[in-house]
């Protein structure tokens, strides 16, 4: 999940530089990199394969059964969350979720969400998403079964103005402050 808050700044610039130089090691450019999100979800098993189709982008997973790829990037140290990795992403491929949508969000990375049954919130924070984010939405059947050409797809604009409010810590500490003083 990634509704834990950013605790230090300099663990992007350090994942960012580590990133850049494992990818270089490899020869795969960095200049594409996409996070895979999925915890949760109940997929029995996401197709990693697809990814080899993508020999020139860079993903980044923390799903410690993923096998290993020369572009799939598992990030396994538990001192590290999706949060720190966001803003080196092109865009996110995530279920919908409260703490993943809040957090692409905030740092301007476009979603690209699975429809999710059985989770009531889904229709809303995928609606959230079309008013205010770059994104485009697919079902579990293309993410499972299709050949990932979602990635080389065009991202949708936000339908509504795009507008979003960023400082809602700040806006909830004005109010505490208030209330109490």
């Amino acid at each position: 999940s990634l509704d834990e808050c950013l605790l230090f700044l300099s663990v992007s610039s350090v994942l960012a530089l580590s990133t850049l130089l494992h990818s270089a090691a490899r020869g795969v450019d960095a200049g594409q990199a996409d996070m895979l999100v999925f915890g949760g979800l109940g997929l029995a098993q996401i197709p990693y394969a697809r990814l080899q189709r993508f020999d020139n982008w860079q993903f980044i997973t923390f799903d410690r059964k993923a096998p290993e790829l020369p572009n799939l990037l598992k990030v396994t140290d538990p001192q590290y969350r999706p949060v720190d990795m966001l803003p080196l992403c092109d865009f996110i491929v995530s279920k919908p979720g409260y703490g993943t949508f809040a957090e692409a969000c905030l740092q301007d990375v476009p979603i690209v969400t699975i429809t999710r049954d059985g989770f009531a919130e889904a229709p809303v924070l995928i609606e959230g998403i079309r008013q205010v984010a770059h994104h485009q939405v697919i079902s579990p059947e293309v993410l499972v079964e299709g050949d990932w050409g979602f990635l080389e797809g065009p991202l949708l604009s936000p339908v509504g103005d795009g507008a979003l409010a960023k400082d809602g810590n700040e806006a909830i500490a004005r109010a505490v402050i208030e209330a109490i003083g």
